[in-house]
């Protein structure tokens, strides 16, 4: 019955990190380590919620852990590559970003991550054809349209931003609308 008691934990742990309940969500995650801290899963849900709330150096260690446990797993490389976005550290989150797509070439948000990734190091051509990889996967993602359009302003290409911030903006992305506001 562990496997079963585990996987509870963890879905709840998950259903709470969704709905913001992270007090929660950490409890939970931390029972699902306990019962099997061979699992990867509730780390990358333990280090995606310290992530969302700031203690970016916990959320690298959960990361870390998990890909140390499951090194093929491409959620924790992304989340990992994104953490350290966070912490301005762009030089050391390329390898990750880089992993997580090669793991899973349809990885959509690994995809967005690694044109942040690209753009912070000023290599426009790698974000832009990064930002339409994910947007081929998955077109209406507001993340990535929000930060493709971001790129396109950036550049001076203002009307073709407009679409991609359109879909940023609609899915409730605020800076997305503003940029919008301001063309």
């Amino acid at each position: 019955t562990a496997p079963f008691v585990e996987r509870g934990y963890q879905q709840r742990g998950f259903a709470y990190l969704q709905a913001g309940q992270y007090p929660d969500a950490l409890r939970d995650f931390a029972q699902a380590i306990e019962i099997n801290p061979r699992d990867s899963n509730p780390y990358v849900g333990r280090g995606t919620l310290h992530a969302r709330t700031g203690a970016l150096e916990w959320a690298l260690e959960d990361l870390g852990r998990a890909i140390e446990l499951d090194p093929g797993y491409a959620e924790a490389w992304s989340k990992r590559c994104f953490t350290k976005m966070l912490l301005a550290r762009p030089v050391d989150a390329l390898a990750d970003c880089e992993r997580a797509v090669a793991l899973n070439p349809r990885h959509r948000d690994a995809h967005t991550n690694l044109g942040v990734v690209y753009g912070a190091l000023h290599r426009t051509a790698d974000a832009e054809s990064s930002y339409l990889r994910a947007l081929a996967i998955e077109a209406s993602n507001a993340d990535a349209n929000f930060n493709y359009g971001v790129l396109l302003v950036v550049q001076g290409r203002r009307t073709e931003a407009q679409l991609p911030l359109s879909i940023g903006c609609a899915a409730g992305i605020a800076e997305s609308c503003k940029l919008l506001a301001a063309m």
